[in-house]
Formats: C-alpha cells, sequence, structure tokens
C-alpha cells in the first residue's frame, strides 16, 4: 500500500510539472508572437519616392538626397512653351521605370503603364491612348527630353511646380532647396543690360564676302566668344529673364541669321551643337513653302530642317516676313505704300497687305515649330513706324534692324534692335574686336 502511494504522488507530480511546462511554452509562443507584432508595427513605413528638379540646374533631389543629372551640366531641365522640359531617363530611372530609345520613339515602362513620345511628331501616347497632341520632344547631347507632367502621369505620380522647380511624387519641403551653392566672390558682378547682337547672313567655303563666311571662320569665331566667357542667348531667353525666369548672363551675345539658307543647316547647326551655343534664324517663310517662285544660287532651308534645328533647343526661328523680303525701289515692300498693277496702295491696302503678310509668316512657322514666334527682323533693315505699329499688333514682341549699335534692354527695350554685320572677309579673332568696340558705344 505504501508502494502504490508513493507512485500517486510521483505520478501527481509528474503531471503538475507537465502542465506547468505546458502552461509555460504557451505563454512564451504568447510573448514572442505579440513581441513579432510589435516589431512589425514599429517597423517605419517605406519613404515615398519623389524627385525635385529645377530649370537650369544640372543638380535635383532624389528621395531627399542631392544628385547631378550629368557629368554635362549643360543636360539641365528646360522651359518650353511654359512647359517644364526635362531629361525622361534621369526620372524614370529614380522610380524604377525602363526606358528605350529605338527609331525615333521615346518608350517609358512602368510597371504595366507604356508612356511613349515620337520624335518629330507632336504627339504622345499612354498605353496606346494620345494624352497630348502638342508636346515636341527633342534630343540634348544623347538625352530625350519630354513634358513633365506626362513623364509624372505615365509613372502614376503627381506633380508640383513653384517657380521654377517641379516635384515629381510627394516631398517635404525640406527637400526642395536645391539651388548649387556657388562660391562667393569677393566683389559683387554687376548685372549688364548691354547685349551685342551679331548679324550673319550665309556661309560658304568657296566664297566669302561682307555677308558670306567661311565655315571654319565662323566655327573659330564661335570658340572664341566661348573661350572668351561669352554666352550665346535668344530673344525668349530675354524675355525670360525680364519675367525672372532666367538670370542674365554676365556676357551675353545674341547670334543671329537672316533669311534662312541651307548653310545654315549644314555648317552652323553641327557647330552649334558641338559647343553647345544658340543662334536664331529669321525665315522669309515664302522662300521654304515655294522655293520655285524664288530662283537662287543659294539653296534655302526645308521644313523638315527648320523643325530639327528648333526641336534641338538651340536654334530659334523667327520671322522676316513671308513674301515682302523681295527688292522694290529704294525701300522695299514693308515701309509704306506700293504700287500694284500700276496703282499705289492707300494706307488701309498698305497696312492690311502686310499685316496678312506678317501673321502668315508667324503662323506658319509657330505651326511647324510648336513655339511662338516673338521676333521680327526689317527686311533690309528698313523700317517705318507704320511698319513698326504692324509688327507689334501682330504679336511680336521684338524687332530688329541692321542699325549699327548695342541692344540696352534697360534704356531702348526690345524693339528697333540694332545690330552688327560681321564681315565674311574678316580673319576669326575680328568678332572680338568687334564686340569690344560695341561695347563702347
Amino acid at each position: 500500500m505504501k508502494k502504490g502511494f508513493m507512485f500517486a504522488i510521483i505520478g501527481l507530480c509528474c503531471g503538475i510539472a507537465l502542465v506547468a511546462m505546458l502552461a509555460f511554452s504557451k505563454m512564451e509562443q504568447q510573448a514572442k508572437g505579440g513581441s513579432e507584432k510589435a516589431s512589425a508595427s514599429e517597423k517605419p513605413a517605406k519613404p515615398e519616392k519623389s524627385v525635385t528638379i529645377e530649370v537650369n540646374n544640372s543638380t535635383f533631389v532624389a528621395n531627399g538626397e542631392k544628385m547631378q543629372i550629368s557629368e554635362n551640366e549643360s543636360i539641365v531641365p528646360v522651359i518650353r512653351l511654359n512647359d517644364v522640359y526635362v531629361p525622361a531617363r534621369i526620372i524614370a530611372e529614380q522610380f524604377g521605370a525602363k526606358t528605350e530609345y529605338q527609331d525615333n520613339v521615346y518608350t517609358m515602362t512602368y510597371k504595366d503603364t507604356k508612356t511613349q513620345f515620337f520624335i518629330g511628331q507632336k504627339e504622345a501616347q499612354i498605353d496606346g491612348k494620345i494624352v497630348s497632341n502638342t508636346v515636341r520632344p527633342f534630343e540634348n547631347y544623347g538625352e530625350v527630353y519630354v513634358p513633365v507632367e506626362i513623364v509624372a502621369k505615365g509613372l502614376h505620380q503627381k506633380v508640383t511646380r513653384i517657380g521654377n522647380q517641379v516635384t515629381i511624387g510627394k516631398a517635404p519641403a525640406s527637400e526642395i532647396t536645391i539651388t548649387k551653392e556657388e562660391p562667393q566672390s569677393k566683389e559683387p558682378v554687376a548685372i549688364t543690360t548691354r547685349i551685342p547682337v551679331l548679324m550673319y547672313h550665309h556661309l560658304d567655303p568657296n566664297k566669302q564676302s561682307g555677308t558670306i563666311i567661311h565655315p571654319d571662320v565662323f566655327r573659330k569665331q564661335m570658340e572664341l566668344l566661348k573661350a572668351q566667357g561669352y554666352t550665346t542667348i535668344t530673344a525668349q531667353d530675354i524675355l525670360d529673364i525680364q519675367n525672372g525666369l532666367q538670370i542674365m548672363p554676365e556676357n551675353p551675345v545674341m547670334i543671329t541669321f537672316d533669311d534662312g539658307y541651307k548653310s545654315n543647316f549644314q555648317y552652323v547647326f553641327p557647330i552649334l551643337k558641338e559647343l553647345n551655343m544658340k543662334a536664331t534664324i529669321f525665315i522669309i517663310t515664302d522662300f521654304i513653302e515655294n522655293p520655285q517662285n524664288h530662283p537662287s544660287e543659294y539653296e534655302k532651308l526645308t521644313w523638315d530642317e527648320i523643325e530639327e534645328m528648333s526641336d534641338s533647343g538651340l536654334v530659334a526661328i523667327e520671322s522676316h516676313t513671308n513674301d515682302a523680303h523681295a527688292a522694290y525701289g529704294k525701300n522695299g515692300k514693308v515701309v509704306g505704300p506700293i504700287k500694284i498693277h500700276g496703282v499705289l496702295e492707300t494706307k488701309e491696302q498698305y497696312e492690311t497687305r502686310i499685316y496678312n503678310d506678317f501673321t502668315l509668316s508667324k503662323q506658319l512657322l509657330e505651326n511647324h515649330t510648336g513655339k511662338p514666334v516673338i521676333a521680327f527682323s526689317y527686311p533690309k533693315g528698313i523700317y517705318s513706324q507704320e511698319a513698326e505699329a504692324i509688327v507689334k499688333k501682330v504679336g511680336f514682341k521684338m524687332s530688329v534692324t541692321t542699325d549699327r549699335g548695342i541692344l540696352d534692354v534697360q534704356k531702348n527695350g526690345l524693339y528697333l534692335v540694332p545690330r552688327v554685320n560681321i564681315h565674311g572677309q574678316l580673319p576669326p579673332a575680328s568678332v572680338l574686336q568687334t564686340l569690344e568696340k560695341m561695347k563702347n558705344m
């Protein structure tokens, strides 16, 4: 009996120990599970992606970190037709999107969304549906530039624009300051309001004159300007400076070509691309529309060439009339009434004729480039108060002449701007001598 009682006591103790062990194990599992839940709840949420860029700035902010768009500081966001155009690849990579450029079609794929831009066309598509027919994608130093709003839409992100800064995605305010810190100069640099405007026409390796220059000489002139710290600008740049969208460069210069010769595409355009410099070409549009009506030993541009140069962002295309450039008497067809079929126009007929001519030129150029045409060059540089009033009525923001002098934005504004012809038979260094003389005008 004592032995049986002993076994009962031992069994009871083992049972109690087993229950205790099971209870402890359950408590341990519950504690571990609770700990894991707590750990999971304490894990910080993955931050939302964002990219902030700034017009004309090669620095950008991606997810709170400052980065460089490229080692080439000429690859920067730009403004075209009030839209901000960006190197699409740079933005796409920050959101994990894939990009491909083939046969003039730029494709960005993000998750299941495919966004496509067509170089040389005005169309953008997302998943095969047209989302814009006014875009003008272009190439610059191997990068394809497209409107940031459409890029963001293809990435399923919202866009916030404040002045020259654009944020794709959601970013705290602390990420927005991206302007590069520049070294402080010992003396403040005075901001100039004087801009020399140089005038060219045609380039020819076999024949030079006062208005025809050798391509090699032109190249050396541009190299000299760049080496001396000059920055080439256009009429649109000047307007953007006036509106606070850009800063006036320390040594601005405007390079202009009149008429629209094929040599501008053949020789000038490659030089501009190589040196990353800008120029303005004033086009006589009827020469392009109806070349058979204007026989000449000097071939003119085509619309395809004009569009390619405009799309580069390096060449501004502006107006030199539609068909009012032809010689007529001493003063040409623009400054006042002329005889048509032997009968002198009335004042009203004259004003209607040149208003229609200027308007048609402006419309043709805008239709082909997709950009505002804001500047007008007077044929032979001859102008009148009546013609100038119509230039303004048509909507041009700037007019240029062949009067010798320098543009002073503050004193004289942007109308009847003087220019200096660069003689085609002078050595390359003469362009620097000319600029020094212009500064003293």
